[in-house]
């Protein structure tokens, strides 16, 4: 019962003290933020710093101050958001988040990488390099995460040495980080590409995609014989996003061969690509027996050529299904 009393009592005590410091760092952020987008004046020392830096001296206020600014820095881009950083560097917090960068422990290592990366401590880009192939998942995530924020494209080349799968999440999550970056020219594609790591090839076939790299078009064609499923998938869907004049041929060639899955996506990057040369063997497809091709073929097929309704109402006489098929791939188009 006494131990109760005491834990309750010790973390009423800390809710207070983050509140307090709360109500002290928040106005201070907002001040500083609109001081400087009306002024263009980065002078930190506006009234409460003082305060600032000696609530600093206890380990707990610096922790509270260390996740108000990484949650501010979190929301502002600019201008504001160097002010954020400077108030970082100038109550000397950095230091904290290097120790823990430095921590045996993974969850205190992946905090102090993304506080670290937040701030733009550029300084430390080779430490946090170093964790891109980290045992720990979470430690691996936040480094790869990290090195990009710092320093951009260039962070890809952990890449090169990735021993680890890089998940599904982990991928969306690296694009939208470098979607949000100047474009830039970067080098390792083609090594990539290569790479024994499953994940990497994926992903790099989904950087090709996304910052449409057409000049490699004939490394991902070749992708559409890699033995594993996944990867010839990604390859068909990033076709669909480079593609040239010959590109339909290399997917109808490689389609009789493909998964069930990966025929599904032929079909998807055919109507995507939407070439009229290739709507006699999207007619052909739309006989297969399984329901799902037929729909996916007579979809693209819409998408190809005018003349694909025309295709499509003629087999509806010898088969009424089709009426219900045509219209609700009509109905799909015009929504």
């Amino acid at each position: 019962m006494l131990y109760c009393f005491y834990y309750s009592a010790r973390r009423k005590k800390f809710r207070d003290q983050k509140e307090a410091i709360k109500q002290l760092i928040d106005p201070y952020i907002s001040q500083s933020v609109l001081m400087s987008l009306e002024t263009e004046e980065t002078n930190l020392r506006l009234p409460g710093f003082d305060e600032l830096q000696q609530k600093c001296k206890e380990a707990y206020n610096r922790k509270v101050i260390i996740d108000e600014l990484v949650l501010a820095r979190k929301n502002l881009a600019g201008q504001a958001a160097e002010i954020i950083e400077q108030l970082y560097t100038s109550l000397q917090l950095q230091l904290d988040s290097e120790h823990k960068l430095h921590s045996y422990k993974w969850f205190k290592k992946a905090k102090g990488i993304q506080e670290l990366s937040f701030m733009s401590q550029r300084r430390y880009w080779k430490d946090i390099y170093k964790l891109t192939n980290h045992s720990n998942e979470y430690v691996r995530m936040e480094a790869q995460s990290g090195i990009v924020r710092l320093v951009g494209f260039i962070g890809l080349r952990f890449l090169n040495s990735a021993t680890y799968q890089i998940s599904e999440w982990q991928q969306v999550n690296l694009l939208y980080l470098l979607e949000s970056l100047p474009i830039t020219e970067f080098q390792g594609i083609e090594r990539w590409l290569h790479s024994n790591n499953k994940s990497v090839v994926i992903f790099a076939l989904k950087l090709i995609a996304s910052f449409r790299r057409y000049e490699q078009h004939h490394l991902v064609v070749k992708c559409l014989q890699n033995p594993e499923p996944e990867i010839r998938q990604q390859a068909i869907k990033t076709l669909s996003n480079i593609y040239r004049e010959d590109t339909a041929s290399h997917i109808i060639e490689r389609y009789s061969f493909e998964t069930w899955h990966n025929q599904l996506e032929s079909l998807k990057s055919l109507g995507k690509i939407g070439e009229e040369e290739i709507a006699p063997f999207l007619a052909g497809v739309t006989n297969d027996p399984d329901p799902q091709i037929r729909m996916e073929a007579a979809r693209a097929l819409l998408l190809c050529t005018a003349a694909g309704r025309q295709v499509l109402q003629e087999k509806a006489i010898s088969d009424q299904s089709w009426n219900t098929i045509l219209e609700q791939l009509e109905n799909e188009m015009r929504a």
